[in-house]
């Protein structure tokens, strides 16, 4: 149920630490919703950010290691 909150989240407000908080969800193991529609939204928020995104938004709060793997090229 958390996880499904937290992609509901990142549909309305759009911010990249939420996409962020999602993915360290399912890494820990936390089952991705099973509904289509909001699993559709939550790939067109993702399917929105921008390079800046994920270099000054996301960059700013992740370690080195971490920043080089989020980094687009």
């Amino acid at each position: 149920m958390f996880l499904y909150t937290k992609v509901a989240v990142l549909i309305d407000r759009s911010e990249i630490r939420d996409a962020f908080d999602i993915e360290f969800l399912m890494k820990k193991g936390i089952p991705i919703p099973n509904d289509k529609k909001l699993l559709k939204g939550m790939l067109l928020e993702i399917r929105k950010f921008k390079k800046t995104d994920y270099t000054s938004k996301l960059g700013s709060i992740l370690e080195g290691e971490q920043r080089k793997y989020y980094i687009i090229e």
